[in-house]
């Protein structure tokens, strides 16, 4: 009886572990990268910094903007939420309303942030 309570005992914890799906996505979070361009006004944005955080774990993710307006982050797979920071929050402190979503897949992702600097508000 003792060895079938511990074989038992076993086969929950692996079936926990494992989940109904596979295992959870906050353990198989992997580093992709995603690239875009920033745009403010239909012009590119050629300074601050962009925020990815992920939903899964960990800390926010930092990517520069360049003179161009391109940027190129690495994050977490899996939702992330996207937020402008630095100098032009500071000149337009409603760009900080801005707040996208992207779900970031294992690999290079595509994602560009379009900005009116009349708001979502």
């Amino acid at each position: 009886m003792n060895r079938f309570k511990a074989l038992l005992a076993a086969s929950l914890v692996a079936t926990a572990a494992s989940g109904c799906g596979g295992a959870s996505s906050a353990l198989l979070s992997e580093e992709a990268t995603v690239k875009g361009k920033v745009v403010l006004d239909r012009k590119p944005l050629t300074e601050g910094k962009i925020l990815f955080t992920p939903d899964a774990a960990g800390s926010p993710r930092e990517a520069v903007i360049a003179k161009d307006g391109t940027y190129v982050a690495t994050t977490l797979t899996g939702f992330n939420t996207i937020k402008i920071d630095g100098a032009p929050v500071a000149k337009n402190p409603k760009l900080g309303n801005y707040v996208f979503s992207f779900d970031v897949q294992a690999g290079e992702n595509s994602f560009d942030l379009v900005m009116d600097s009349k708001g979502p508000w």
